[in-house]
Parts: structure tokens; C-alpha cells; sequence
């Protein structure tokens, strides 16, 4: 179901370019151990196959993990296969991560299969960041998370991260991005290195945001 393997990373890092290395905050979010990765909750859209999206049982997600989950009904995606929207947040990071490891886990048992492929939304400029100039920094996160990523263009407002690797490759890929956002990654270099660390979304605004 994934799309033809175009290499590790986004296209545009096969082309190199001389970039160098990463912003200071940037490079923190790719250099913390797997485990500082969910120290605070958040809010993600992922998209899975419609097959595996009937193995979700939204009430036992909630039950189980304490996240927000929402499934929206299957839409067929550019990839001409049918995907649905899952919506998941929670305001503690364990929680985060447990429901998102509900989703992937459901992906897995439908592909049968140690390698699985899903979809991410992320916000344009959160985007823009992953992937980097000449595609350096999606390359590096490649690297140190052993995932294959693709970003596609999206609309105005968000963009699409294509996803394939091991469930526990994804958490962490997954965690990485959304540390990027917790780190601040998107202010200019300097600015507000003082301020405290975002607050962890509000349960009722948790259910359906992008990274």
C-alpha cells in the first residue's frame, strides 16, 4: 500500500545541496533519547488504511490510554487507496503515546507485516522544518529513526508526511515531530530561549489538530 520507495528521506535529499546542520533546538528534538520524547501530551492526525481502521475500538482506546480519539469515515486518498482520518490527543505524553501505539499496532495487524505505512498531517511551517534545506533534516530524521518519510504538498494550512518503518520506528519518528513542536523549532533562532515550555493542549481542543 505504501508509494514506490524513493530513497530515504524527502526527494529533495538525494540532491544534497551543502546544508549544515541543523538549528540548536532542532538538533535537540533529534538528539534526545527515546524515551524524553513524550514528556508532554499533544494532538495528531494520522491517516491508516480503512481495513485497519476496523480493528479501532474507539471506547477501548479511551479507556485504555486516557487519549481523545475521533474517527472519521474512509475518503480515497491521491494514492488511489481509501485511508481513514484517525484524530487522537491527550494532555500527558504517556497517554499520547499509548493511543498513538493502539493506532499503529491496529495498522500492523492488518498488514500482517513488520513494516507499516501511514500518513501524517503536520502544519506547513512545522513541515517546512522537517524536511530542511535540500531535505537535510527529514534525511538525518531517516537516519536516526530507520524510517522511510516522504512529505507531500498539502493545502494552504497543513501538509502530508508519508510514514513507513516498524511500529516502534514510527513512535519514535512520530515523537521526534512532535518534539519539534514542543521545542519551539518554528520561532527564529533566539528568540524566547527564556520562555517556559508550551502548556499541553486542553483535552477539548486535543481532538482534531494537526501536528
Amino acid at each position: 500500500r505504501a508509494p514506490p520507495p524513493i530513497g530515504r528521506g524527502h526527494g529533495a535529499a538525494a540532491r544534497g545541496g551543502g546544508a549544515t546542520g541543523p538549528p540548536p533546538r532542532l538538533a535537540r528534538a533529534l538528539s534526545q533519547p527515546p524515551e524524553a520524547l513524550w514528556s508532554s501530551g499533544g494532538s495528531f492526525q494520522v491517516l491508516i488504511p480503512e481495513e485497519a481502521a476496523r480493528h479501532l475500538v474507539k471506547e477501548h482506546i479511551e479507556e485504555s490510554t486516557g487519549a481523545v480519539v475521533k474517527i472519521a469515515d474512509a475518503e480515497t486518498s491521491a494514492d488511489r487507496q481509501r485511508y481513514c482520518e484517525i484524530s487522537l490527543g491527550a494532555t500527558s505524553g504517556s497517554s499520547f503515546r499509548s493511543g498513538l501505539k493502539a493506532v499503529l499496532l491496529a495498522a500492523e495487524r492488518e498488514a500482517s507485516a513488520e513494516t507499516i505505512f501511514v500518513k501524517v498531517l503536520i502544519r506547513k511551517p512545522l513541515a517546512a522544518i522537517l524536511v530542511g534545506p535540500g531535505g537535510s533534516h527529514v534525511r538525518e530524521l531517516c537516519r536516526i529513526t530507520n524510517c522511510d518519510i516522504r512529505v507531500e504538498k498539502g493545502d494552504a494550512t497543513k501538509q502530508v508526511a508519508n510514514i513507513s518503518g516498524s511500529v516502534s520506528n514510527l513512535l519514535e519518528t512520530i515523537g521526534r515531530i512532535h518534539l519539534m513542536r514542543t521545542e519551539r523549532c518554528l520561532e527564529r533562532p533566539g528568540a524566547g530561549d527564556a520562555a517556559e515550555p508550551s502548556r499541553p493542549p486542553a483535552a477539548a481542543r486535543v481532538e482534531a489538530a494537526p501536528l
